[in-house]
């Protein structure tokens, strides 16, 4: 998920909020 999230402005779109959700619920690092 890493590399997909440097390679992709997840912050531009509307997959952000899933992936830092994702990210808290699974305690990651949300890039």
């Amino acid at each position: 998920m890493e590399a997909v999230a440097t390679n992709v402005p997840y912050e531009s779109t509307p997959l952000a909020v899933a992936y830092r959700i994702s990210a808290i619920e699974f305690n990651l690092d949300p890039i």
